[in-house]
């Protein structure tokens, strides 16, 4: 089963990922609740992400272009194993801020 949660931070909005990412209605979800926030600086907490295929992430870069279009930055956090391997394999590590605690991602987007 997938989630997405909302949680609101300061200036900073936290979405917290649960599941599998794999093109469906969970990525559509995604892709939609991406659009609604892109007014705001975000954290997307992966913890919980067990996997992303190749259309969750262009879901990622796409909402990264819209974000920064509009000054706002996407960090990425918690990566686990696996999907952090899958950020460095196609060099996405390059395009996303990548932290590995919130600590280091709300400096990033406050700083």
């Amino acid at each position: 089963m997938t989630q997405i949660l909302i949680e609101n931070e300061e200036n900073i909005v936290i979405l917290r990922l649960t599941g599998r990412f794999i093109g469906g209605e969970e990525t559509d979800a995604l892709r939609s609740k991406l659009l609604q926030l892109s007014d705001n600086n975000l954290i997307i907490d992966l913890s919980n992400v067990t996997y992303m295929n190749s259309t969750a992430l262009g879901v990622l870069i796409s909402a990264q272009s819209n974000f920064i279009t509009k000054g706002n930055q996407i960090v990425l956090v918690n990566a686990n194993e696996s999907v952090n391997d899958l950020l460095n394999l196609t060099q996405l590590n390059l395009v996303f801020k990548v932290q590995s605690t919130f600590e280091e991602a709300k400096y990033i987007i406050n700083n």
